[in-house]
């Protein structure tokens, strides 16, 4: 609640500009269950604020999925900007999820599409109960890395290949 007021407030209400609001990712780029839900709930209060509008996050992921960024990519103002006109968002919201222990510190901006400038920022910090420590460590999506570090239980238990027999020969497809 307190983030979606902070950033909220400096924004111009009678022009009640469009937000994209990404998911908020580590400091390693990487997007846990906790960074989506945030995210998500981000999306809520800010409507509530009835300061912004807010695009639909299934309408901001098919934008991404066309033309193929990844969240890495949008720091990038050129990139936000084809997405922002993409979305026809004037700014977007994007952030940072940090383990500190025993809290979870989450840092927010809004960054205008047309100019890379940010509009607004904000940061909170929660304690870290044992459904926060599980979404936390729940990896999602992580750019660059073959499989991100919260492997599930079935990639887990997967067999090896077989060796194959001296002489034997096989073919690949």
């Amino acid at each position: 609640e307190t983030l979606a007021q902070e950033i909220a407030e400096p924004l111009q209400q009678d022009k009640k500009p469009l937000l994209a609001v990404l998911d908020f990712n580590d400091l390693s780029d990487c997007v846990s269950a906790f960074g989506r839900l945030t995210a998500e709930e981000l999306v809520t209060r800010l409507f509530k604020t009835k300061r912004v509008r807010v695009v639909e996050r299934g309408l901001l992921k098919k934008a991404l999925e066309e033309l193929k960024f990844n969240l890495s990519e949008l720091v990038d103002p050129t990139r936000a900007k084809q997405l922002g006109k993409q979305v026809g968002a004037n700014a977007i919201v994007s952030g940072t999820i940090t383990d500190m222990g025993s809290s979870v510190k989450i840092n927010a901006r809004v960054i205008e599409v047309e100019r890379g400038d940010v509009l607004a920022a904000a940061g909170v910090e929660i304690a870290k109960d044992e459904s926060v420590k599980q979404l936390v460590s729940q990896t999602l999506s992580c750019p660059g890395k073959e499989k991100p570090p919260g492997l599930t239980e079935a990639m887990k238990q997967e067999e090896p290949p077989k060796p194959v027999a001296k002489g034997v020969k096989y073919q690949e497809f």
